[in-house]
């Protein structure tokens, strides 16, 4: 189950990542927040790709974290007999 996690969360990150590179060096996107005011311009595509890449890490992980813990609550309690004492 975890293992499907991290596999979906470095999907995530490597998607988010290419969409940063793609997306910065057309020009349609720049640095997060106000950092593109501190970056120098010729590293704003490898630092927008980094903060992409590590964001869409933290989102997909806790949304899947969350879908893990849920599905594994669901999957004990259709497994605990009604009325059972733990």
């Amino acid at each position: 189950m975890i293992l499907w996690l991290l596999l979906g969360m470095a999907t995530c990150a490597t998607l988010a990542g290419l969409y940063g590179v793609y997306g910065t060096s057309h020009g349609w996107l720049r640095p997060p927040s106000e950092w593109y005011l501190v970056i120098p311009k010729a590293k704003w595509v490898a630092f927008t790709a980094d903060a992409y890449a590590h964001l869409a890490s933290y989102a997909s992980g806790i949304l899947g974290g969350i879908g893990v813990i849920a599905y594994i609550l669901i999957v004990r309690l259709r497994r605990t007999p009604i009325g059972a004492n733990a």
